[in-house]
């Protein structure tokens, strides 16, 4: 990945550059990223799909079946499925011919006044249709029968002997492919820069929740420090940044509701912690939206360890109601004799600021 020897091809390659800086600390050079040659042509529509379709590459049946299964999946989640690896594998299967087909219009004012398939291009393009059968077949299929003639673009003369071949030196005085590779190059210093969370306690957030919230205590803080604690171990697991499994507000935001009771019950399956969680957020976020239940079980354990929520039945539901009813009418009668002081007091300033007055009048 880092040698600049070697082209590497890609379609909007910020992401990718993100995320393989991050995971295994590769630096990206020498791309050629598709979506800024996109952008130079001036394409409408730039995904990758739209492009490939641009240029008569078009899908096979088996990448459109495996693209309706995976690529909206988590790709998250380890082990992989084969069928998201090849679908992986596949989703990149055109760049190579894209890369040569963009090229050739990104230099098109050149080729136009004298230019030839170049004897490393033709290998390019014959390659690409001369693999052996395999699972590629049906993408392979679309290609077949010259792709650069049928996608509908004039394609360079191919008789080296009779004009030019367009030069390094001239691609190099080239305005609109300089501009491509300039930006392809600045999608590679998109590297991933972690930002490390302050400690807890010193988390604004947390401060003004706690200032919020009378009810929070020493079992609430322990909570937040379990939660914090296993999304660092699911994170390894995951081989993900740590707020990719769940952030640290949104660890805050579920202590809160379970201080402020929006939780009554101690959940008993995975079911009823998704309940609680969609009270706080409609999306789940991270590894506790993900359909398996293995986060929203870990969570319950966690929730139910820490004490915060306390299951009574209904004996005990019904003392606790009857010790608060007789506590009620104590502070009732305590504070009845009070209420009669209070009112004979203002009944009398009330008679002798009467009398002061008529006092005057006369």
């Amino acid at each position: 990945m880092s040698d600049p020897n070697v082209i590497k091809i890609g379609h909007g390659i910020s992401f990718d550059v993100r995320a393989l800086s991050r995971d295994f600390n590769l630096h990206i050079c020498n791309v050629f990223d598709t979506y800024e040659a996109s952008k130079v042509l001036g394409l409408e529509e730039k995904g990758l799909a739209k492009v490939c379709s641009y240029y008569g590459l078009e899908e096979g049946e088996e990448y459109k079946r495996l693209k309706g299964m995976w690529q909206t999946c988590d790709w998250k989640r380890r082990p992989m499925e084969e069928g998201q690896l090849l679908y992986g594998a596949m989703d990149v299967w055109y760049l190579e011919l894209l890369r040569v087909l963009m090229i050739r219009d990104l230099t098109r004012g050149g080729w136009d006044e004298g230019y030839a398939v170049t004897t490393e291009e033709k290998q390019v393009l014959e390659g690409m249709e001369s693999e052996p059968e395999d699972v590629w077949s049906d993408a392979r299929e679309t290609r077949t029968g010259s792709m650069m003639e049928s996608s509908g673009y004039d394609t360079p003369p191919e008789e080296e002997e009779d004009i030019g071949v367009m030069t390094a030196r001239k691609l190099r005085l080239d305005y609109n492919l300089m501009t491509t590779l300039k930006a392809s190059q600045q999608r590679c210093l998109c590297v991933y820069t972690h930002k490390p969370d302050p400690p807890i306690e010193h988390n604004r957030a947390l401060i003004s929740v706690k200032r919020e919230v009378k009810s929070w205590g020493v079992k609430h803080d322990n909570l937040l420090k379990d939660i914090i604690t296993w999304r660092e171990e699911k994170a390894k697991v995951y081989e993900v940044d740590p707020s990719s499994v769940v952030t640290i507000e949104f660890a805050i935001k579920i202590v809160r509701g379970l201080a402020m009771e929006v939780l009554k019950w101690c959940p008993k399956d995975e079911e009823e912690v998704e309940k609680f969680l969609k009270m706080i957020e409609f999306e789940v976020p991270g590894v506790l939206g993900l359909e398996d239940g293995g986060g929203k079980r870990e969570l319950r354990i966690l929730i139910e360890e820490s004490g915060v929520l306390e299951v009574k039945g209904d004996e005990d539901e019904g003392e606790e109601y009857t010790v608060k009813e007789e506590k009620k009418k104590e502070d009732r009668k305590g504070s009845s004799p009070v209420k009669a002081a209070l009112i004979v007091g203002v009944v009398a300033f009330a008679a002798v600021v009467f009398l002061s007055i008529a006092r005057r009048k006369k």
